[in-house]
């Protein structure tokens, strides 16, 4: 078993901190800071449908781990461009194929530098 140093792991307290809106996305930035557990904007909820609309029309294979928060995440990204944010969401799913199975083969190599 990999030992997490205490020094990495978030308090207890941070997994039920719920942030005021401006802390979410702020009012004077293009941005995002927040979006796990969060309601979308209407014009959020508009690009993510599209989004996903568009998916279904071009037979994108979905993995069954892709929700909404992942595509508005590329949405921002991508600067709310539709047909970018599709081609990267493709280049990333290609990549995650690519990826080794077991990512924590990369921790010991990668422990001396991190700690």
């Amino acid at each position: 078993m990999i030992r997490i140093p205490d020094s990495v792991k978030l308090p207890k307290e941070a997994y039920s901190y719920w942030p005021p809106e401006d802390h979410i996305k702020p009012a004077d930035q293009s941005q995002r800071l927040i979006f796990s557990r969060q309601e979308f904007s209407t014009e959020e909820s508009k690009a993510i449908n599209t989004v996903q609309r568009e998916m279904r029309k071009r037979k994108m294979q979905i993995p069954s781990f892709w929700d909404e928060v992942r595509t508005l995440r590329f949405l921002y990204a991508c600067d709310f461009k539709i047909d970018l944010t599709l081609r990267e969401i493709q280049s990333h799913w290609e990549w995650l194929e690519t990826r080794p199975e077991d990512y924590k083969i990369l921790f010991n190599p990668s422990s001396n530098i991190l700690v």
